[in-house]
C-alpha cells in the first residue's frame, strides 16, 4: 500500500476537522467567562487548588495573528493595526485541545472545545490556513512544561505580549496588554 502524500494527509485532517466542528457546532462552543469549562473539582484561577490553572504544566499554544480586526456582532472587518488585531489560537493541555477565535474590534472571544486530538498543532495549521489563509500574517507554536509562567516566558522570548486570559479550569490564550476579552456573542451553528 502506498504512503499518503502530505496533501492527502492535510485533506483528511481538514475533513475530520470539518466533521468535528459540524458535530460540535451545537455543543462545542462554550462562552468565556460564563462557567463554560468549570467542572466538579475546579477551583478559582488564583487559588492553586486541584483543577486550577496552577496545576496545568504542559501547554502548547499555537497563535496566529491576522491582518484584520473584526466584530462578530457588527459583522465588520477593517485592517489590523499594530495594537488591534484578530487572532486564531489553539491550546492543548490537560483540559484537551481548544480553538479560540478573538475579535479585536469589541474584544469578543469564541472558544471551542475540540476534545482530545492526536495532533493539535497539525490541526491548527491545516484549519487556520484553510479558513484564514487570505488574512494570515504570522504564527507561533509555543510549548512549555512549566505552566502559565513558562508560557509567559515563551511569549516574551519572541517579543509578544505576555498578557494571558486564563479561565478557572485552565483554558489560556494570549491577548494584547490592557485588554479583557470575554464572550459577548454566540456563533451560529
Amino acid at each position: 500500500m502506498a504512503r499518503p502524500s502530505a496533501f492527502e494527509i492535510v485533506a483528511v485532517i481538514s475533513c475530520v476537522v470539518g466533521m468535528v466542528w459540524a458535530v460540535r457546532g451545537r455543543t462545542g462552543y462554550d462562552g468565556f467567562d460564563r462557567g463554560w469549562i468549570a467542572s466538579p473539582g475546579d477551583t478559582d484561577a488564583g487559588t492553586g487548588e486541584r483543577g486550577g490553572p496552577s496545576e496545568i504544566r504542559d501547554i502548547t499554544l499555537v497563535v496566529f495573528f491576522l491582518s484584520v480586526q473584526s466584530s462578530y456582532a457588527e459583522n465588520t472587518e477593517v485592517p489590523a493595526t499594530a495594537d488591534v488585531f484578530d487572532t486564531v489560537q489553539f491550546v492543548e493541555s490537560e483540559t484537551g485541545c481548544w480553538r479560540i477565535k478573538t475579535f479585536a474590534a469589541d474584544q469578543d472571544v469564541h472558544p471551542w472545545h475540540l476534545g482530545n486530538t492526536s495532533d493539535c498543532v497539525a490541526l491548527a495549521h491545516a484549519n487556520t490556513e484553510k479558513h484564514y489563509g487570505d488574512v494570515l500574517e504570522k504564527g507561533y507554536v509555543l510549548r512549555t512544561g512549566e505552566g502559565i509562567e513558562g508560557l509567559r516566558r515563551e511569549l516574551a522570548e519572541r517579543g509578544l505580549s505576555t498578557h494571558l486570559e486564563v479561565s478557572p479550569s485552565g483554558l489560556v490564550f494570549c491577548t494584547p496588554e490592557g485588554t479583557r476579552y470575554r464572550s459577548k456573542t454566540t456563533p451560529e451553528p
